[in-house]
């Protein structure tokens, strides 16, 4: 094991090289990304019994973190990098910003470092998946899109309390998801109508995501769905994620980024702000939407303009927080139905953002550090290793533990971990967010696993395979027979 993590850290050590000249240090940096995300889905490095390939297990953190760092970190850096070497579509535009370049280089170093530090942390938890300790006993052809319907009503009645919103919100990520994993469930069986009914219901689902005024959530809802759709179909995932993403860039970001201030900050008539959004897109060239497209990569598809700030801001104006951002995360854990006097969080994670300089205390936007700022912000680069091993342990620990209480990958990874701790672990935001969503998902997966054993739809395996399942009749499917399962030689796949 020692020579596997040793050698995630060797182009974090090669890079030391180049550290006077930024433009060959970011370039360098952007491949050791590359060849850490290559390695870790290496069967070498993760020397797994399974005999499925990676593609069968796309929802794991061992994939889809690296996916996710990649495309924001990877892909978003590069283009942050051109930006600030005077390139664009068009070519060069402006002369480079010596400066910016070299701390754009530090800030892509300790990126590179933290990527390496979180593979090293799910190697050091084991990359081996045990057989579940529970299973779903029954699971009915209607049953994930009967959970979803009812986790809408109860995380609608939820959000009427304003202490609660953010386990309002979790139960909305599970009836969310619960349709993407029956859709797929349908396609594998060839149900045609509970594809049909699925499809409806995530229409409406998109069509709720994109009238938000959140941006992001359709693709990460699309994102989810190829994944759990790639095992069956991998030719039209691929060419319709391509499509989409593009449809995605051109139309809904500028879409997305027209309606959110008309429906946030000035109180524009939902209908209406609906009807100007949708005449200034459609209205838009080709050479718009793709500036708009540069735009949004340079600055919103990674948070270099942000790190650059706080290697400015620290240690020479401030020095290392040290455990003060772990202290001030603690506020996360108690519920504010139990302290009504808890602090805005907003407000608290913006304080180190206003002391930087990154935005002014007038500015309605976000931009709150991630979980690298904040290990750096606590002590630099000593710090972002032992930070980051923790983050990439957890996700492994909890990603195992979720497969183990819900049946396995199936429900355990594609249900429950997907809805409420993939996208903090993928995204790993700043320590006081992270602590929190953690620790108010895992309540949510006690109480339902609980919620579960009660009523018998969750039992331990040893007595399912005995007969001996209480309260529960032994599902006639079992999930263990469910896609995803299958070599590739069986897996049954649709043309």
């Amino acid at each position: 094991m020692n020579i596997r993590i040793a050698i995630l850290f060797v182009p974090s050590v090669l890079g030391l090289l180049w550290q006077d000249e930024p433009e060959i240090s970011i370039i360098w940096s952007l491949a050791g990304s590359l060849f850490v995300a290559a390695i870790a889905q290496n069967s070498w490095f993760k020397q797994s019994d399974e005999s499925l390939p990676i593609t069968h297990r796309l929802l794991r953190p061992t994939f889809m973190y690296h996916f996710f760092f990649l495309g924001y970190h990877v892909l978003g850096g590069a283009v942050n990098a051109l930006e600030l070497a005077g390139y664009t579509y068009w070519g060069r535009v402006a002369e480079p910003a010596k400066y910016e370049l070299s701390l754009n280089a530090m800030a892509q170093a300790l990126m590179l470092l933290g990527h390496a530090s979180v593979t090293a942390g799910m190697k050091l938890a084991g990359l081996r998946y045990d057989p579940p300790r529970y299973i779903i006993a029954e699971l009915p052809a209607y049953g994930l899109l009967v959970l979803s319907l009812v986790c809408l009503g109860v995380g609608t009645a939820v959000s009427f309390v304003p202490s609660l919103f953010n386990l309002s919100e979790k139960i909305f990520q599970i009836a969310s998801t619960a349709v993407l994993v029956e859709i797929v469930f349908a396609a594998w069986r060839r149900n045609f109508n509970n594809t049909v009914v699925g499809l409806l219901l995530l229409f409406l689902n998109l069509l709720s995501q994109i009238l938000s005024g959140w941006k992001a959530l359709v693709l990460w809802t699309m994102i989810t769905l190829g994944a759990l759709l790639y095992p069956l179909m991998p030719r039209r995932v691929l060419f319709g994620g391509f499509a989409f993403a593009l449809f995605w860039a051109l139309y809904l970001h500028p879409f997305g980024l027209v309606l959110r201030p008309l429906i946030w900050y000035e109180g524009v008539d939902r209908n209406m702000a609906i009807a100007i959004s949708m005449n200034e897109v459609m209205n838009m060239s080709l050479r718009e939407r793709l500036d708009n497209t540069w735009k949004m990569m340079v600055g919103r598809a990674n948070d270099l303009y942000q790190f650059r700030k706080y290697l400015l801001y620290v240690p020479d104006a401030h020095p290392y927080y040290g455990l003060d951002l772990l202290k001030e995360a603690h506020l996360a854990l108690m519920p504010r139905i139990l302290w009504p006097e808890k602090p805005n969080l907003e407000r608290v994670a913006m304080e180190r953002v206003y002391d930087a300089g990154i935005v002014s205390e007038q500015a309605v936007v976000s931009a709150k550090s991630n979980f690298y700022q904040d290990a750096y912000l606590s002590g630099g680069w000593a710090a972002v290793v032992p930070a980051s091993l923790l983050l990439g342990y957890l996700s492994i620990l909890i990603s195992r533990t979720s497969e183990r209480l819900f049946g396995g990958y199936q429900i355990g990874t594609c249900l429950v971990f997907t809805s409420l701790f993939a996208t903090t672990f993928n995204t790993a935001p700043n320590f006081l967010f992270l602590l929190g969503t953690v620790w108010t998902s895992l309540l949510v997966a006690l109480a339902v696993f609980f919620a579960g054993r009660m009523t018998g739809w969750i039992v331990p395996a040893r007595a399912a395979i005995r007969g001996r399942a209480p309260r529960a009749r032994l599902v006639k499917r079992p999930l263990a027979r469910f896609p995803l399962r299958y070599s590739p030689a069986k897996l049954p796949r649709l043309k």
